[in-house]
C-alpha cells in the first residue's frame, strides 16, 4: 500500500516561517535548549513534520520524542530545526529532546501529544497541474485552477465525495525548495471521482480551487510554485501532495511551477518587403532622410487584415557600443500587410543628428517586452549590432579650402614671419556677407614627416570675401626653432572635425608636397637696454611696502604684445654705494610683467617688496633671458647694459617699523640641528590694547623665516617663511603674545628671524634678537643681519 507523507501545518505567531537563517547567533559549545514546538500534537502513527524552536542547534543534531528517534532532521539555524516524528507506542504526551553531536542536549517535557485517529488514513495525495506551465497573456491578474487527487481507503472509493476529507490548494513565490509555510492556502472543493490504480475503481476524489496570481510587469516575470494538501482530522494534520503522489517525501522537482510573462512578438526585421534596409546612409544636416521600414509577425495578431491590435513599433538610433535599450526611439506607423498577409510593415524617418550611429526597429505587443530587429530577421537572441543600419550625418560645413599665399617663407626663431592667407568655401556657410558664424580657421606648421594634427596651430582671422562664395583668412607665423618645415591651413565649422588645406583647391585630398615651405633660422634674443624706471618711495619704515618698476628692450620680441618669452625681471635692495652687478650682498625679488611700452618697444615689469634692514639702502633692477644664467643690470638713467652706474641707483631710507610697537626673537638665538629635525623657535610681539587681552588676536599674522643674512629678508626671494602659531602656555609674557614655529631647513648655515603683520602681509614688522626695536638693525649694528638668529643644519 502507498502512503503519502503527513505534514502538520501549524504556524506559531512571531516565529520565522522561511527556511533561511533567522538571524540567531551561531551555536557554540553551549548546550541546546528547546523552548517550543509546532504542532504540539499528531497521530500516534507518527509522520508529522514538527518545527522545534530554541537555541544552540547545530548540524547533526538528533531529536527524540520520548525514547524514539525522529527522522529527516533539518537544522535551519541555531534557533530552529524541523523533524519527522516517529510512531508512538501509545497515545499520550512525550518529551522532546535535542542532542548535539558533542552529546550536550536540551529537552522540553510533555511537549508533544500523540493522538489516535482511527479508521482514516491518506494513502495517496497527488497534484495534477503540469510541472512547468507558462502564461503570456500579460494580464495584471492571472487565474489558475489547481487540482489535487486524494485516496483514503474505504472513504474516497466509489461514487461521490468521501466523508471527512478536507482539501486545500496553495501558491508561493517560487524558490529552490519551497516549504509548506511559504504557501498561501485556500479551501478546495470536491469536483469528481477519478480512478486510482485500477481503471473504473473510482478510488480517488478530485478537489480543485482557483487562485489569483499577480501578473508579470515590464521589468520582471513572475514565478510561482503550486501545491495541494489533504487532511482527515479537520486540519490538525495535513498530507502535502506533490506530482508523483508517492509516499517518498516532498520532492522539489515534483512541485508544479507556473511562469507568468508578458506577450512577445514572434519575429521582426529591419527592412520592408520591397525596400531593403540601407546598410549605410551618409547625409548632411538639412537633407531629407529616407523612410526606413520594418516588418513584424505575431501569430493571431499580424496575420489579420490591417494593423495588428495592440502592436507597437519604434525606429531607434544610437551609439553602437551602447545597449540598444538606451538608444533614442521614436514611434513608427503601420504601412501595410506583407508576407502574403502574415506580417505587418511599419515606417518611420530618422532624425539627422551629426555623427555616426546605428539604427534598428523594435516591436512590442501591448505592454509586453520589446523585441529588437536587425536586418537578417533572426528571432530573440539573434539581434546583433553589426546587422543594424549605419547612419552618418555630416554637419553643414566645409566643402573645400586652400592655402592661398605665400607658398614659401623664411623666418628667425621667435620672430614674426609675416602674414599667410587661406580660403575656405562651404555652401550655406561662407556664401553670405561677412565672417560665417561658427567658422574657425587656423594656420599651422610642422615637420613634413609628422601628422598634420600634431603641428603647431595658431588662430587665423577673417580677412575679406573672396570670389565664388569663399572667405579669406589671415594669420602670422612666428619663427620656430631652426629647421625645415611645411605649413598649411585648416578650417572647421561649429566645432566639427578639422579639414586640412594645401595649395590645391581642386579636391579635398591633402598632401605634404602641396603645403607651404618654411625655412627657420636661429635667433639669439638679447637685452640691449634696460632701466630702473620708477620707485614709489624714498623713505619708509622697516617692513612697509615699496613698489618698483623696471623696463627692458629685447629687439624683435619686446615690441610684440605681452611679455617677451623667457624674460625674467627682478628688483634688488642692497647697501647704498654697493655695486649690485658684482656684490653678493643684495637681496632680489622676482618681478612680474606689467605692461607693454609701445613708444620704446620695451616690456615693463613691477615688484612690491617690504625692506627689513634699516639705514640708507639702494634699489636696482635686473633682467635675464636665460633663466638667471646671466643678468643685465639696470640703473635710473637707462644706459645700455655696459653703462650700469652705482651713482644711478635709487636711494631708499629705511627707518623703524611703524605698524607694530615691539617684537623680538625670543629664543633660541642660535641652534644646531639635523636636516630632518625641527627646532621650536619663539618670538614675542606687543601691540597696545591688543596683545594684553587674553588669547591670540586674529589680526596678527606671525611667520618664522630663514635665509642668507646679507640678503634683506624683506626683499630676497631666497628667504623661506613659514606660519607660526600662538603659544597659549607662555609664562612671563606679560602684555606680549608669544608665537612658535619649527625651523626645518636643508643642510647649511642660515640666519633666521620673525616677522609680524596686522595687514594680512601688506606690511611687516621684522623681529631680531635684541628686541630693540621695531626693526632689524643693519647699519650701526656691526654689519648686516648681526642681530638675527644663527642656525647650523647638519646631515
Amino acid at each position: 500500500m502507498r502512503r503519502a507523507l503527513v505534514v502538520s501545518m501549524v504556524v506559531l505567531c512571531g516565529c520565522p516561517t522561511s527556511s533561511g537563517s533567522d538571524g540567531g547567533a551561531d551555536a557554540g559549545s553551549v548546550p541546546p535548549a528547546v523552548t517550543s514546538i509546532g504542532p504540539d500534537r499528531g497521530p500516534a502513527a507518527g509522520g508529522t513534520l514538527v518545527t522545534v524552536n530554541g537555541s544552540g542547534f547545530v548540524d547533526g543534531a538528533a531529536v527524540l520524542f520520548g525514547n524514539n528517534l525522529g527522522t529527516q532532521v533539518i537544522v535551519a539555524s541555531s534557533r530552529r530545526l524541523t523533524v519527522i516524528n516517529p510512531a508512538a507506542v501509545a497515545a499520550g504526551k512525550v518529551s522532546v529532546r535535542v542532542t548535539n553531536p558533542d552529546g550536550q542536549f536540551g529537552a522540553l517535557a510533555d511537549a508533544f501529544t500523540y493522538e489516535a485517529v482511527a479508521g482514516k488514513t491518506i494513502d495517496e495525495a497527488l497534484i495534477t497541474n503540469a510541472l512547468d506551465a507558462a502564461d503570456e497573456s500579460g494580464q495584471a491578474t492571472v487565474m489558475v485552477t489547481i487540482t489535487g487527487h486524494v485516496w483514503v481507503p474505504s472513504v474516497t472509493t466509489g461514487a461521490g465525495q468521501g466523508a471527512g476529507v478536507k482539501a486545500q490548494v496553495g501558491f508561493a513565490p517560487d524558490s529552490a525548495d519551497p516549504m509548506p509555510a511559504d504557501f498561501t492556502w485556500v479551501d478546495a472543493a470536491y469536483v469528481a471521482d477519478v480512478d486510482g490504480a485500477t481503471a473504473g475503481d473510482k478510488a480517488r476524489d478530485a478537489y480543485a480551487a482557483t487562485v489569483s496570481l499577480t501578473g508579470a510587469s515590464m521589468m520582471q516575470e513572475k514565478h510561482y510554485a503550486l501545491a495541494a494538501r489533504f487532511s482527515v482530522d479537520d486540519g490538525t494534520t495535513w498530507v502535502f501532495a506533490d506530482h508523483d503522489g508517492e509516499a517518498n517525501g516532498i520532492s522539489s522537482a515534483q512541485i508544479p511551477r507556473v511562469r507568468l510573462s508578458l506577450p512577445v512578438v514572434d519575429w521582426c526585421k529591419l527592412g520592408g518587403e520591397l525596400v531593403a534596409p540601407p546598410d549605410m546612409l551618409s547625409l548632411r544636416v538639412g537633407q531629407t532622410a529616407p523612410t526606413i521600414y520594418g516588418q513584424v509577425y505575431k501569430q493571431g495578431v499580424t496575420d489579420q487584415a490591417g494593423a495588428g491590435v495592440g502592436l507597437v513599433g519604434q525606429l531607434g538610433h544610437g551609439d553602437p557600443a551602447a545597449a540598444p535599450d538606451t538608444w533614442a526611439w521614436a514611434a513608427a506607423t503601420y504601412n501595410h500587410d506583407t508576407g502574403n498577409g502574415a506580417n505587418d510593415e511599419f515606417q518611420a524617418s530618422l532624425p539627422l543628428t551629426v555623427g555616426t550611429e546605428r539604427f534598428a526597429y523594435r516591436f512590442a505587443l501591448g505592454n509586453g517586452p520589446w523585441r529588437y530587429c536587425d536586418a537578417d530577421g533572426l528571432g530573440t537572441g539573434g539581434f546583433t549590432v553589426d546587422q543594424t543600419g549605419q547612419l552618418t550625418v555630416r554637419p553643414l560645413g566645409i566643402d573645400s579650402c586652400q592655402l592661398q599665399f605665400p607658398l614659401t617663407l623664411s623666418s628667425l626663431q621667435g620672430l614674426s614671419a609675416g602674414p599667410v592667407y587661406g580660403r575656405v568655401t562651404g555652401v550655406g556657410v561662407t556664401d553670405s556677407p561677412g565672417a560665417a558664424a561658427g567658422l574657425e580657421g587656423q594656420l599651422g606648421y610642422g615637420p613634413a614627416a609628422t601628422a598634420f594634427a600634431s603641428w603647431t596651430w595658431v588662430a587665423a582671422a577673417y580677412n575679406l570675401e573672396a570670389p565664388n562664395g569663399a572667405e579669406e583668412y589671415q594669420a602670422t607665423l612666428t619663427g620656430p626653432s631652426p629647421g625645415a618645415y611645411r605649413y598649411g591651413y585648416r578650417f572647421r565649422y561649429q566645432g566639427g572635425a578639422w579639414q586640412y588645406c594645401d595649395a590645391d583647391p581642386s579636391d579635398n585630398t591633402v598632401t605634404v608636397s602641396q603645403m607651404g615651405t618654411l625655412t627657420a633660422s636661429a635667433f639669439t634674443p638679447t637685452v640691449t637696454a634696460c632701466n630702473l624706471q620708477y620707485v614709489d618711495q624714498t623713505a619708509v619704515g622697516s617692513g612697509d611696502p615699496v613698489t618698483a618698476y623696471g623696463r627692458a628692450v629685447v629687439p624683435g620680441l619686446s615690441a610684440d604684445a605681452g611679455a617677451t618669452p623667457g624674460l625674467r625681471g627682478q628688483v634688488g635692495v642692497g647697501t647704498a654705494g654697493d655695486n649690485a652687478s658684482t656684490s653678493a650682498a643684495w637681496g632680489w625679488r622676482e618681478a612680474r610683467f606689467n605692461v607693454d611700452v609701445p613708444a620704446t618697444g620695451a616690456d615693463e615689469f613691477v615688484a612690491v617688496f617690504t625692506p627689513a634692514y634699516s639705514g640708507t639702502r639702494a634699489v636696482s633692477f635686473r633682467f635675464s633671458l636665460d633663466d638667471g644664467g646671466t643678468w643685465a643690470y639696470c640703473d635710473l638713467n637707462g644706459s645700455d647694459v655696459g653703462g650700469y652706474e652705482v651713482a644711478q641707483q635709487h636711494a631708499l631710507s629705511v627707518g623703524n617699523a611703524t605698524s607694530i610697537d615691539f617684537s623680538v626673537l625670543q629664543f633660541p638665538l642660535t641652534l644646531t640641528q639635523q636636516a630632518d629635525g625641527g627646532t621650536p623657535v619663539f618670538a614675542r610681539v606687543w601691540v597696545p590694547g591688543v596683545t594684553p587681552m587674553p588669547g591670540a588676536d586674529p589680526s596678527i599674522t606671525a611667520q618664522l623665516g630663514y635665509g642668507v643674512k646679507v640678503e634683506d629678508p624683506g626683499v630676497s626671494s631666497s628667504w623661506v617663511w613659514r606660519a607660526a602659531s600662538y603659544n597659549p602656555t607662555c609664562t612671563g609674557c606679560g602684555n606680549n603674545d608669544e608665537y612658535v614655529a619649527n625651523l626645518t631647513a636643508p643642510v647649511g648655515s642660515y640666519a633666521y628671524a620673525y616677522r609680524f603683520s596686522r595687514t594680512d602681509g601688506g606690511s611687516w614688522c621684522f623681529a631680531d634678537r635684541d628686541g630693540a626695536g621695531t626693526s632689524l638693525g643693519f647699519n650701526g649694528e656691526s654689519g648686516a643681519g648681526e642681530n638675527l638668529g644663527v642656525a647650523t643644519v647638519t646631515p
